[in-house]
């Protein structure tokens, strides 16, 4: 289902977009997918480099801020240097 949701969002309203690829990312680390779910917030924060927007910004570090059994796989700590290197957080929890 959010699939198509983001298949039916205008390419032109890339903010909301991220809004819904954050909300996907809960949904695909309670399913315990945990790439999935890393690949979706990344997008997301790829979109805060085109757009400014306190509450995806906000949403993503949320997001990331769960604690989670899968903190310290290769996925999540490529994720977490991208957030530091995009200056969206300070520290990623572990």
């Amino acid at each position: 289902m959010a699939e198509q949701l983001l298949a039916g969002i205008d390419p032109k309203y890339e903010r909301r977009h991220g809004l819904v690829l954050v909300r996907y990312v809960s949904a695909l680390a309670q399913a315990k997918e945990v790439p999935g779910a890393v690949a979706e917030l990344t997008e997301a924060v790829g979109i805060t480099g085109q757009h400014i927007s306190v509450r995806l910004t906000d949403e993503i570090r949320q997001a990331r801020a769960r604690p989670n059994p899968w903190a310290d796989t290769t996925h999540v700590r490529q994720l977490d240097e991208t957030l530091r290197s995009r200056r969206l957080v300070r520290s990623c929890p572990a």
